[in-house]
């Protein structure tokens, strides 16, 4: 993968060569080297690389981007790995095929990181009136952590994972904005929040995922498995998931071994 995107770059610089000696020859030939001239430093200050030409059609800057923050209550985050974990169906005004997805991907992803149990609650389980959304969110999409502990009491479990989806664009180039709460039960309270801006448009996410794509034994690292998860909101939520999982259970339970960093079997 390495290769192929410096290839890439090797391979635009020599188109890049190619038409600055045609521009000379027609601007020598116009009089207009000074017009010349300010094109390459225009080149050269960077709009090249903002174009995502390392990249192909599908990223638009090699800035850093801030992909993950999470913040935590480090007075009650210091979890032993025997807790109980709820998983709540993601709320957010997004598909009911795409909410199935993603709470399927991150039961599975947060059962592959987290040292705990992790349970998942259905949208259409005993619960089901606990789990409307003008009862579960205070307005501007943010939980409700007395209605989430309640939930979690009831259902047996130590700690309560609320994720809202803020913004999903399921086709390309991909886009999954979360915000994940980790809810104590017996407090009713936030112990720890995740904010998550995953934009396919952006070179650092697709470096993201050509990292997940290594770390995955049961799929190819080349750029036809790159283009699946480009394409496919599934595969996509897949990798979301994943990367939330780990940065969440390295937060959350700091100092603890991790139950798996490499999944080898695909789903």
């Amino acid at each position: 993968m390495r290769n192929w995107i410096v290839n890439m770059r090797l391979k635009n610089q020599k188109q890049n060569k190619a038409l600055l000696v045609k521009a000379s020859c027609f601007y020598a030939k116009a009089g207009l080297l000074p017009c010349m001239a300010l094109g390459l430093m225009l080149i050269s200050s960077g709009c090249v690389a903002k174009r995502g030409v390392d990249f192909g059609h599908w990223a638009r800057t090699a800035e850093r981007v801030e992909l993950v923050k999470v913040f935590v209550d480090s007075e009650h985050t210091n979890l032993k790995g025997n807790e109980i974990v709820l998983l709540l169906p993601p709320f957010g005004s997004i598909l009911e095929k795409h909410r199935k997805d993603l709470q399927n991907n991150l039961f599975q992803e947060m059962r592959n990181y987290f040292p705990a149990r992790v349970i998942m609650l259905e949208k259409n389980s005993s619960f089901s009136e606990y789990l409307d959304g003008d009862n579960m969110l205070y307005s501007g999409n943010v939980v409700n952590p007395q209605e989430a502990g309640k939930i979690g009491q009831l259902a047996g479990a130590t700690h309560v994972v609320c994720v809202v989806v803020n913004e999903l664009r399921p086709y390309q180039p991909q886009n999954l904005s979360l915000t994940i709460h980790v809810i104590d039960s017996k407090l009713c309270k936030s112990i720890g929040e995740m904010n998550a801006n995953l934009d396919c448009a952006e070179q650092q996410v697709v470096m993201a995922m050509s990292d997940y794509l290594q770390g995955r034994e049961a799929r190819k690292h080349d750029i036809q498995s790159l283009d699946i998860l480009l394409s496919s909101p599934t595969h996509f939520s897949a990798f979301a998931s994943a990367k939330c999982s780990k940065v969440l259970a390295e937060n959350l339970w700091k100092g603890k071994e991790l139950k798996q960093l490499v999944v080898i079997a695909d789903k």
